[in-house]
């Protein structure tokens, strides 16, 4: 079975399974990665971008809306290298709490951080 479906104005993903559930696994993988708007200002011009520093990656969904100019990054796990959208954060007593505009962050000059 093959799927086809467009996650955003510019991104259409393909997924293949034997199964509809195999075929919905990965189409839900592959549009919470590539299917993104910004989250601050719902642009969908948004470019997908690897920085590498010292031999690590890092993966990125920008806005290239020059008013806007929000990142959305993405953690890798430790097992398998898949990416998930950093959309939560550790708070000082080690909570957990939602970052807002669904982790879109712009960086801030003044402070010198993503907020």
């Amino acid at each position: 079975m093959k799927v086809q479906v467009k996650v955003s104005p510019n991104v259409i993903i393909i997924a293949e399974g034997e199964k509809q559930t195999d075929v919905f696994k990965e189409l839900a993988s592959m549009q919470e990665i590539f299917g993104n708007t910004c989250g601050r200002c719902q642009g969908t011009d948004t470019q997908f971008v690897v920085r590498t520093v010292e031999e690590n990656d890092y993966f990125e969904v920008r806005c290239r809306n020059l008013k806007c100019k929000a990142v959305l990054s993405f953690g890798q796990t430790k097992k398998g290298g898949s990416l998930f959208p950093h959309k939560t954060k550790n708070d000082e007593d080690g909570k957990k709490s939602y970052l807002p505009y669904g982790g879109w962050l712009v960086y801030n000059p003044q402070t010198k951080q993503k907020e």
